[in-house]
């Protein structure tokens, strides 16, 4: 995203630069020894007054991880990009203090602050930010090239006639917090797959890996679906879109609130996306237009009987899809929504 968003201001005419690249996690991790900071701030501040910058985005802002050397210096227009509020009770307590210090000093002092998602507005409020300040410019993707159902299915040696069902997924393992992770939600994916009526030769393909993969072949196993779901592994992200344009849609029940990139790659790709309502997917999807947030698993797994059997809706889903990408969530879209950030 970072790499993105200074591409394309460059392209629009500013001069960008990076001022440091030191993570403020790398010294409560023991990487970098604590008098680097006090060297890295008079180096920052150096190349500040030499740069004399009209305005300063911070990227990745949070308690574990704040922004050490921007707010203190008064920049003219100072922007917090995509701020979180993960906590920082694995940080030792001498860098804990300091950290929620220059974060709420950073939220204090910002001009803007964008997030990921409605849920992070309501964490930040609670650390104190202006909600006058707070906006969401969730994730953005880039828009590939339309490529042809029938080609991708041939590059990928699939079923042209067949209803193909998409899932991007890392396979991880059960989270030490024990808050949901994202195998559970293939294993969701799966079950409501077996559930749902069908056509006979509907596949779901699965592309991703991870610790949690032998959970995955354990449930398709004692389903009896072994024919019908099909496990690529890891895909090298350039070649991810052929999937997205090999399939009719694609299906992905989140069990909690946060954005995924991939609803918004698969619109781009002219596929409609079927999940399940939370405040971060209801940003991501336009329900009954562009894909379908099921309320629940039952209605997910009738959703997604609906999709499977109608390809000619996913078609047309999936070009509003794309249109809704274009207008709304592309990374033109969203470098455009940051200048208006940093330079008004």
């Amino acid at each position: 995203m970072v790499r993105n968003m200074m591409s394309g201001l460059e392209e629009r005419g500013h001069d960008v630069r990076i001022v440091s690249t030191l993570s403020a996690r790398a010294f409560w991790q023991g990487q970098v020894p604590a008098r680097r900071l006090v060297g890295e701030a008079i180096r920052v501040r150096k190349q500040t007054k030499l740069f004399a910058p009209d305005a300063w985005l911070v990227y990745g802002s949070a308690p574990r991880n704040p922004d050490l050397f921007g707010w203190w210096q008064r920049p003219t227009r100072y922007v917090l990009m995509q701020a979180s509020a993960s906590k920082a009770h694995d940080v030792a307590w001498p860098w804990r203090k300091l950290f929620n210090f220059a974060q709420r000093r950073a939220l204090s002092r910002a001009d803007k602050i964008t997030v990921m998602g409605p849920k992070v507005v309501d964490e930040l409020k609670g650390l104190g930010a202006d909600p006058a300040k707070l906006s969401v410019l969730t994730v953005a993707t880039e828009v590939w090239d339309e490529v042809p159902q029938q080609e991708a299915r041939r590059r990928l040696d699939l079923p042209q006639d067949t209803p193909i069902v998409l899932c991007l997924s890392r396979l991880t393992g059960p989270r030490r917090d024990g808050r949901p992770y994202k195998t559970e939600y293939v294993l969701a994916l799966i079950e409501a797959f077996g559930r749902a009526q069908l056509p006979r030769e509907t596949l779901l393909i699965v592309v991703g890996d991870g610790k949690g993969r032998a959970t995955v072949e354990g449930k398709v196993s004692e389903l009896g679906l072994e024919s019908r779901v099909r496990l690529t592994g890891s895909v090298p992200h350039g070649d991810v879109r052929w999937y997205y344009s090999a399939c009719d849609f694609l299906a992905y029940p989140i069990l909690r609130d946060q954005p995924y990139i991939a609803f918004l790659e698969a619109q781009a790709c002219g596929r409609p996306v079927l999940t399940t309502l939370r405040r971060s997917s209801a940003e991501l999807v336009q329900d009954g237009r562009t894909g379908y947030l099921a309320r629940n698993l039952d209605e997910f797994t009738a959703q997604l009987a609906k999709l499977a059997g109608d390809r000619r809706l996913c078609s047309e889903m999936g070009r509003a899809g794309r249109d809704y990408v274009l207008a709304s969530h592309s990374i033109d879209v969203r470098v455009r929504q940051y200048e208006d950030l940093v330079v008004t």
